[in-house]
């Protein structure tokens, strides 16, 4: 189901005094992509999250409060609970793109990997066009070594170190992911 028009701007607005309180209050902008602006990347990727909400009625809110708009931290904020699964949306623009996390976070540590499923929203808002699902054991099964021992690799389009899974390793439904982790 689509955002109205209404939401849409809403979605912007919401977005947009997110990324700015956090340059505000001193956040350093750390961005993959150097095509785009941190603006313009901060939207894509939360309004993912706002549209993955929509989608499987989920509640959300897009009043801006000091608390909401607050810098966040993969550590400490949960983008997505449904039941007792943890799930963290991240976005990809591009059609090929992959679910790719670096393998070092902001502050120069290991990346944990804490989310129970990882989601791959794939499009431009405010017209995301898919969905992918992937279990945190299936995503750490791809980026271990021979030894099992979960080892950062190089992308070979993206051209940086990190985790990462192609979409034809992914799932179309939290349903189907979950199966695969009894198969």
């Amino acid at each position: 189901m689509p955002l109205s028009s209404d939401e849409v701007k809403k979605v912007e607005i919401y977005c947009h005094a997110v990324y700015d309180y956090s340059r505000k209050v001193g956040s350093v902008q750390r961005k993959q992509d150097v095509k785009r602006s941190g603006r313009e990347i901060n939207l894509q990727g939360l309004a993912a999250e706002f549209w993955f909400k929509n989608k499987y009625n989920l509640p959300y809110s897009l009043d801006i409060t000091m608390d909401s708009v607050k810098p966040r931290s993969y550590k400490k904020d949960i983008d997505v609970k449904i039941d007792d699964l943890v799930l963290e949306i991240k976005q990809t623009t591009y059609d090929r793109g992959c679910l790719f996390m670096p393998n070092i976070d902001w502050h120069g540590k290991h990346r944990d990997l804490l989310a129970d499923v990882y989601v791959l929203v794939v499009g431009r808002f405010p017209d995301y066009n898919k969905d992918l699902f992937i279990t945190r054991d299936k995503f750490i099964k791809l980026n271990s070594n021979e030894k099992d021992e979960l080892t950062p690799r190089i992308h070979k389009r993206i051209g940086k170190v990190g985790y990462f899974c192609e979409q034809s390793d992914m799932h179309t439904t939290l349903e189907e992911a979950l199966k695969w982790e009894t198969l």
